[in-house]
């Protein structure tokens, strides 16, 4: 039991990696060190959710102490850009469902989540991932419901049948704290 909870953990690690990979560069994230993994059962499905440093410091979340949080639910999303920085195919729209329908679980849960300063959060299952990159320097506070909505907006604007051979949706919060997108995982 233990090898496999193990063995797990470090293909979460593998996975989040290849996907934060693939975001950092639209998500504004420079020298993206992954700082936490967790794999949550949504249903009948498991998501995995990464925390990321994107200043390349060991933890984002020793410099959150001391910042001030700001709360950017509702903040709206200027008109998503669409790229291929998540590789040449898009996400199987199957797989960015079920992280929507998580997302409504967690949202059940608490409506609420935060990121660090200079970091990203995101979830991934399959071929899909949604994230949020905090570009500021406080910690945010966001609402699943908008990470939900927002990306993906992001992802029916440039994913087929709409703009086929897209990898990735990105919209940039109109005061310019935030980027929410919906992209392509790498797997």
């Amino acid at each position: 039991m233990f090898t496999r909870v193990v063995a797990l953990a470090l293909l979460a690690m593998t996975a989040s990696a290849a996907s934060v990979g693939s975001i950092a560069a639209e998500a504004n994230c420079d020298n993206p060190r992954v700082v936490g993994t967790q794999i949550v059962q949504a249903g009948a499905n498991e998501i995995v959710i990464t925390d990321t440093s994107c200043n390349g410091a060991a933890s984002p979340f020793r410099a959150a102490a001391v910042a001030a949080t700001v709360d950017v639910c509702g903040i709206a999303c200027a008109a998503p850009t669409c790229n291929l920085d998540s590789g040449n195919l898009p996400p199987i729209t199957e797989d960015c469902q079920v992280i929507k329908n998580s997302i409504t679980i967690f949202n059940g849960i608490s409506t609420t989540f935060s990121v660090a300063p200079k970091s990203l959060k995101s979830l991934t299952h399959g071929t899909c991932t949604f994230f949020l990159s905090n570009l500021s320097d406080n910690t945010l506070t966001a609402c699943w419901a908008d990470l939900s909505v927002q990306g993906s907006r992001s992802g029916s604007a440039c994913f087929p049948p709409v703009m086929p051979l897209r990898s990735q949706g990105v919209c940039t919060a109109v005061n310019g704290v935030f980027k929410i997108g919906a992209g392509h995982s790498g797997k």
